[in-house]
């Protein structure tokens, strides 16, 4: 079953993706390429440095935008096959350290748990045949949970030297 999306992208650089009719599997690919895209600017530090903590938080607030829709059109989905409403509260196993002290940690914890809702979600889809499973490779998703821990580090990381920068500024 193929569907087009509906709403208006905010750049031209993602336009063809709306245009095109593309299916289930190419929807969760969107969202995942964006945490890979997110990967790439924060592991080339120097690259980094350069957008600055603005334009990351720039990226991460759309990635967050990718996930709700998708994670809302799949809890629809699910709604029309069971007739009953989904909630996911995320993988209760896993406990993440992030202290929520700044619009950048909020947006990191709900970036995690937008994350770990769709791949419930995708699962459930999966186990009531609302769409295949080969669609999606289960194997990728500790790799991207892996990508998500190692962005959040290295802006930890960014933050703390900047700040250690400012200071050293200031006492000299």
């Amino acid at each position: 079953m193929k569907q087009i999306f509906m709403f208006i992208p905010k750049s031209n650089k993602t336009l063809w993706i709306f245009k095109s009719k593309i299916n289930d599997k190419t929807r969760i690919s969107i969202c995942l390429k964006k945490l890979d895209k997110l990967h790439s600017i924060v592991r080339d530090y120097d690259s980094f440095e350069a957008f600055g903590l603005g334009y990351f938080q720039a990226q991460i607030s759309q990635s967050i935008l990718f996930f709700k829709r998708e994670s809302d059109r799949m809890k629809k989905l699910i709604k029309a096959k069971t007739k009953s409403d989904v909630t996911y509260v995320g993988d209760c196993g896993v406990q993440y350290d992030l202290s929520i002290n700044s619009t950048l940690s909020t947006s990191f914890y709900e970036l995690l748990q937008l994350f770990d809702d769709l791949m419930c979600l995708s699962k459930t889809c999966f186990d009531l045949k609302i769409f295949e499973e080969k669609k999606l490779m289960y194997g990728k998703i500790e790799h991207y949970k892996k990508c998500i821990k190692m962005i959040i580090h290295n802006v930890c990381q960014y933050k703390i030297s900047t700040n250690t920068k400012t200071k050293e500024v200031a006492h000299v």
